[in-house]
Parts: structure tokens; sequence; C-alpha cells
């Protein structure tokens, strides 16, 4: 076979000058074939090929994206011819992702050869016909000499032939070999996007079940937070409408009967007046003394301890177990107790907490803010708003 079959100017070695990267697509209609750079450096090898005719730049099919090259093909024959492409091998590159149906090609490419193999076969079994016709004819006929020669005829011709065709089988079979084991990879690679979405939504249902779980754990837990904290608050209610409070009217000597949250307005006002008679024997500074204050409170407690002790015992408790309760939300509770408390109950509460009986009661209110609505113009004296923190009014 001549170069000039299929356009090659020349022959050439087995090293080219090739600018990198070098991967084009060349070929008539449905045949390409990719140039691949083995080395780096101004001198490569290379390895591809495919036979290109001149006339086949004209006829390739835009739908392909093949570029039409004006550049020198170079090849060498060892076994097999080998094309290089030169010069705009870039424009070629980017001109390949336009493919978009290669494995038709491929298809294509494998049924060419195998027919092509098929061909040759037949064309062997002709050319051997040929042969043993004219042997069978000829005036010697089959004489040793006859054989001889016509055995020479077969093995230089249709062993050729039908090696030509066993090359052609087993490129077609490596075409095969290589097109099923990329599906295999894509159906691997199908199958482990699919495995991982899969295991993508299972996490996502675990992590969805795991915070459903706890929302049902949190909402559980606020739920006997709150049934512990209302029955508390219950008890409250309870031993302050079981308050009950019998005076003496001075002037009629008449006795009367409070009974309810009324009490506590009556003790206050009690409270009031022993304060009233007290201060006439203080000096201004004794008034705002906290060790004053906590003595005639505590005389007054003494005496009402029958009924405040438990009152004040039971509202401890409650605000305790909000503050040592992981609830986020105390100030709320916090509130909803305070609401409870009228005002002369929070009066009483502000004198009750600065003795010894309320020491641990007065970090809360003050943590708080429990006396936020406490109307400091009805204390004893209103400059004994300072004897608690800021924080116990905000």
């Amino acid at each position: 076979t001549t170069g000039s079959r299929f356009g090659v100017s020349q022959i050439a070695n087995s090293r080219f000058h090739v600018p990198a990267p070098a991967r084009c697509i060349v070929g008539p209609k449905h045949e390409r074939a990719e140039l691949e750079q083995t080395t780096t450096g101004p001198t490569r090898n290379l390895v591809g090929a495919v036979l290109v005719p001149p006339t086949s730049q004209s006829k390739m099919p835009q739908r392909y994206g093949w570029p039409a090259l004006s550049t020198n093909l170079d090849v060498q024959s060892i076994g097999q011819f080998v094309i290089v492409a030169k010069g705009r091998l870039q424009e070629c590159r980017h001109n390949m992702n336009a493919v978009q149906d290669s494995g038709n090609v491929k298809a294509l490419t494998i049924d060419r050869a195998v027919g092509a193999a098929w061909k040759l076969v037949w064309l062997g079994f002709f050319v051997a016909c040929l042969g043993i016709s004219k042997a069978a004819f000829s005036r010697e006929g089959f004489s040793l000499a006859g054989l001889s020669e016509l055995g020479s005829y077969l093995q230089g011709t249709v062993a050729s032939i039908w090696a030509l065709a066993g090359l052609l089988f087993i490129y077609a079979t490596f075409l095969g070999q290589r097109e099923q084991m990329a599906q295999q990879q894509a159906e691997l690679e199908s199958q482990r996007k699919q495995f991982e979405a899969e295991r993508a939504d299972q996490q996502q249902q675990i992590e969805a079940q795991k915070q459903q779980f706890q929302e049902q754990q949190e909402s559980i837990k606020r739920q006997n937070f709150e049934n512990s904290l209302f029955k508390l608050l219950d008890l409250h209610i309870q031993n302050a409408t079981m308050m009950r409070n019998r005076t003496v009217n001075p002037g009629t000597k008449d006795f009367y009967t409070y009974e309810g949250r009324v009490c506590f307005l009556t003790w206050y006002n009690e409270l009031t007046s022993h304060w009233n008679a007290r201060k006439k024997t203080l000096r201004e500074e004794e008034m705002n003394s906290p060790r004053v204050v906590n003595e005639f409170f505590s005389t007054f407690y003494a005496q009402k301890s029958a009924h405040l002790a438990h009152y004040f015992r039971t509202l401890y408790h409650a605000f305790k177990f909000i503050a040592e309760s992981d609830t986020d939300d105390k100030r709320r509770y916090t509130s909803l107790i305070r609401a409870q408390l009228s005002s002369a109950e929070l009066l009483l509460l502000f004198y009750n907490c600065l003795g010894a009986q309320g020491e641990k009661f007065k970090p809360i209110i003050e943590k708080y803010g429990l006396f936020e609505h406490l109307d400091v113009a009805h204390l004893l004296e209103p400059v004994h708003k300072g004897l608690y923190q800021s924080t116990a009014y905000q």
C-alpha cells in the first residue's frame, strides 16, 4: 500500500514534535480517534491512529463537531499506520466536546470492523478457489510441483488475507470488551450514586426521627415539669384561700374574722401600725438600717408564724423548683406565679426575705425580678427599696 492512497505526505520517524495537549478527532463520517501524548517536552511518543482520505475533511458532518484541519499529517508504518495531527489540535479538542453519540460511533466502528473481516474471509475463500481451480485444470494436474506451487500461492495470499481478517476480529472483540467494561463501570457508578442517594435519604430519615424523638422527649419533660409546678401552685393557692385572721376592735371590743387573701392586707396594716409606733423612738439612720428592719419584722413574724411560715415555705419551693429546672423559659414561669400574688402578699414577702427565715429566697427574687410590679410607695419607708438589688424590680 502506498502513502498517497491515504493522503500521507511522507514517512517519518517514530517521534514527532507536536504541541501539547494533542487530542484530536479526525476521520471520515463516523470514524474518530484520540491522539494522546504520553510524555511532555518538545519530543513525544504518540499512540492512536486513523486513516484519513484526502477528501475526508470536506465530508465530515458538522454534527459530530469535526473541524476542518489545515495541517500536515505524518505517518509511520509499523504493522499499522499512525497519523499525527499538528497545528490546531487545541481547537479539535474543544470541538470534541460536541460529540453526543459516541456510543453509536463505537457500535458502528465494531460493525464495520466485523464486516470488513468477513469480507476478507470470503475473499480468502475466493482466492483459494481460484488457485485450486487453476491447479485442477492445468496440464500437470495435481502433481507434486503443482501442489507445491499451490501451497506457496495459498500461503502468500489466503493466509495473509485471513491473518488480516483475524486481526480485525480481534480488534472488534477488543472494542466490544472495552465498551462492555465502560458500560459496567457506568452501571457501577450509577449503582454507587443510587446507593449514596439512598444512604443520604436514610440518614435524613434517621436525623428526622432523632429530632422528632428529641422533640417528644422535650415535650414530655416539659409536661412533667408543668404538671409538678401547677401542683405546687395549686397548693399555694389553697394555702392562701384557707387563711383565717381573727382580730378585735379596740373600741367596740368586737371580733372580726377575715378569710382568704384579705388576711394579708389586715396583717400588713397591722405591721404598718406597729412600725409607725416604733419609728417614733428611732433615729432617721436607724429606720434605714437593715438590722433594725429585720429585728422589727422578726418580732412580728414570730407572732404570725402559725399562718405565714407554711405559706412562705410553699411559695419558696415553687420558685426554687423553677430555678433548679433545666427549662429555657424560667422567667415565664416565675412571672406566672408572681401574677398570683396580691400587693399585700408582695409587701409581706419583701420584709420576710430580709431576715434569716428568707435568706435563701432573696437571691431568687433578685434574679427573676419578682418585685417588678411592687408599689414601693406602700413600703414602711420608701428608702427600704435599697435593701434589694435593682434587678429585683426589673
